[in-house]
This record gives structure tokens, sequence and C-alpha cells, in this order.
């Protein structure tokens, strides 16, 4: 099934129902970040309308969201802060896209990202395929119990 990319920057006209419709794809990261939602309210959506956060969006043939990067594009960080793809459409390569459109907008070959000890198995390749590079662990960062794992940068 072919997917095309989108690209949102807080300045798209009409950009405000793919805003609700991130919420709605996203409302299952909560399960590993319990401050998703808040997050993305109260930062990165009003980042996003100051320039310094950018949406990938991955849409099927339909219209449907099935996949989504979210940015921070700042001189000092160029981060990856949520890579999410919906189940019934990973493996196609959607991530692969995301992460490799992420570095063009980014200008960057090493971009951060965090992931947690529950998606680090099925991430881990992906990673790995780009040249991610481990640079630390922080047990408990997110959830208790469950260690974050911070790639080309630290927290």
């Amino acid at each position: 099934m072919p997917y095309t990319l989108q690209h949102y920057n807080g300045k798209n006209p009409g950009s405000a129902n793919i805003y609700k419709e991130i919420e709605h794809l996203t409302a299952s990261v909560v399960n590993l970040y319990p401050q998703h939602k808040k997050w993305y309210h109260e930062k990165f959506l009003p980042e996003l309308k100051q320039g310094t956060r950018r949406i990938i969006a991955a849409y099927i043939t339909t219209g449907e969201l099935v996949g989504i990067a979210l940015l921070k594009d700042t001189p000092t960080e160029k981060k990856i802060c949520t890579l999410f793809v919906t189940e019934g459409h990973r493996y196609h390569h959607i991530a692969h896209q995301l992460i490799e459109k992420s570095m063009e907008l980014l200008q960057t070959k090493k971009p951060k990202i965090s992931v947690s000890e529950k998606a680090l198995s099925s991430l881990k390749p992906l990673l790995d395929n780009y040249g991610f590079e481990l640079t630390t662990t922080v047990p408990n960062a997110y959830l208790k119990g469950i260690t974050e794992y911070y790639f080309n940068g630290l927290p």
C-alpha cells in the first residue's frame, strides 16, 4: 500500500485537524509515557507554533493517518520526540520513511531519540539500521521499574 508523508511546521493553513488526529493516534503512548498528552498540549503544540517543533505525518491513500514523527528542531537540539506507527501498518517501512524525513528536516544523520525498555526490542533493529548509538540509560525516567534508553545524546 502506498504511503505519503506530509510535513507540518505550525504555519500550515488548516492544520488544526492534524493536531487532534495525532492526539487520537498516539493515545496508547501513555502506556509508556504517562505525561505524553500533557506534554503534547502544554509543550509540543505551543513550540510548534513558535517554530521549534515539527510534525511528519504518514497517510495511506484513503487519507487515514497511520504514523507520525514529532520533532524538536533547535540550534542546540535535533530530536525525534515521538515516533509512532499504528499497529496494522507496522513493518511496511513507514518508520523508515519517517526517520529518513526526520533526518532530512533536522539536517542531521544523528538525531537524538529515547526509547522505553518496553519498546526497545521492536525498535532496536530500526535504530541500528540508521546508526543510532546508545548514549545512556536512565532507570525510572518515565515509569517506575522501566528503563529509558537514550540514543545520540543525553536527556
